[in-house]
């Protein structure tokens, strides 16, 4: 007469496409500079207050009245702000690639024939020297 339903597996297996989903849509994580470190350089891990190099999905935060330089290794992150009394020196042959936006309230310096690929908006009340560089706005992000 009566149909059991078995809610347990249903319910274990939306718990899974909502992980697996929300994996890839990725979840932000905020990332600050911290200068442990010792230098100046993007690319050393413990210059960051998780003590990792930022990633795609890493909301970047650079406010300690700091220059940081991206040499040797290309950069990402999702979102990158840099603070008033900041700046962000890309070198040479060194790209640097935001998912989403960048908002410039310090300087940013491409110097030589660096690259910036910004995936949605370009926020700026600083200064942007570019020399020979290139930025490519990528309309296509969602």
């Amino acid at each position: 007469m009566g149909r059991t339903i078995n809610f347990s597996g249903k319910l274990k297996l939306i718990c899974f496409l909502l992980i697996i989903l929300g994996i890839s849509h990725g979840f932000s994580a905020p990332v600050f500079w911290d200068g442990g470190g010792g230098d100046s350089l993007w690319n050393n891990p413990l210059n960051w207050n998780d003590d990792n190099i930022p990633g795609l999905d890493d909301d970047v935060t650079i406010d300690l009245n700091v220059k940081v330089i991206l040499a040797g290794l290309d950069g990402v992150a999702k979102t990158v702000v840099i603070g008033i009394d900041d700046t962000l020196k890309i070198r040479p042959l060194n790209n640097l690639t935001i998912d989403d936006d960048i908002t410039i309230n310090g300087q940013l310096h491409l110097e030589g024939t660096a690259t910036l690929n910004v995936g949605r908006h370009w926020l700026r009340t600083g200064t942007f020297l570019a020399e020979t560089s290139t930025v490519i706005f990528d309309g296509g992000q969602n």
